[in-house]
């Protein structure tokens, strides 16, 4: 983490003022927990007819998307962006 993001970190409750993170504001869940979106996303077969979902906690929740998550612009900027830094282009 960088130095110049605990206060940041701090401000919005991740982070403790000692430093320590705030596990009330984030709860935490186990190895398995934290994998059953991954896994549920790359093998559940009732997930072939919605790709491109947003799942949470193993469930489609696409209305928890964040708006500048899916908006056009922001996707264009971040593939250009991506090209400029690893000076390739890429079309498709």
């Amino acid at each position: 983490m960088k130095e110049e993001s605990i206060p940041e970190l701090q401000a919005i409750g991740i982070l403790r003022s000692d430093g320590t993170p705030n596990t009330d504001a984030m709860p935490w869940k186990t190895i398995p927990q934290g994998a059953a979106t991954t896994v549920a996303a790359a093998f559940d077969p009732k997930l072939n007819d919605v790709p491109g979902a947003y799942l949470d906690d193993c469930t489609v929740a696409n209305d928890k998307i964040a708006p500048h998550s899916s908006d056009q612009g922001n996707a264009r900027k971040l593939w250009e962006l991506t090209e400029d830094i690893i000076g390739e282009k890429f079309s498709f």
